[in-house]
Parts: C-alpha cells; structure tokens; sequence
C-alpha cells in the first residue's frame, strides 16, 4: 500500500521570487516531496481576519513493505 505525506508551505507572490520558490522546493526535494501545485487557500492573518493565502503543496509517496 502506498502513503502520502503532504506538506503546505505558505507563500507571499508579491515578495518572493523564483529562486526563493527554487531553494524551498530544492531544500524539501531532499527529503523525498516533489512539487504538486499551488493552492489558494482560507487562513487567518494576526489579527484573526479570514485571508486567501497561496500555499505551494508538496507530495511524498512512501511505498509500505509487506513482510
């Protein structure tokens, strides 16, 4: 049986760049995610107020050894 794991990672499109997304997706690749897409999603922000926020999601796929 397969498992995923997802990881969101919150993103801020008017102050990050592709080199910043290119090291966090680099820096996460090394523990087995890879990229599935970017998501808006609804969060809080300080002050408790709903905001759409864009995440990029993260997928790792772990294969369960039959024994």
């Amino acid at each position: 049986m397969i498992y995923y794991e997802y990881k969101l990672i919150p993103i801020d499109p008017f102050h990050m760049d592709t080199y910043a997304v290119g090291v966090i997706l680099n820096d996460n690749g090394m523990e087995g995610f890879r990229f599935v897409g970017i998501h808006k999603l609804w969060t809080s922000d300080k002050s408790g107020a709903l905001v759409q926020a864009e995440f990029l999601m993260l997928e790792k796929a772990e294969e369960e050894l039959d024994e």
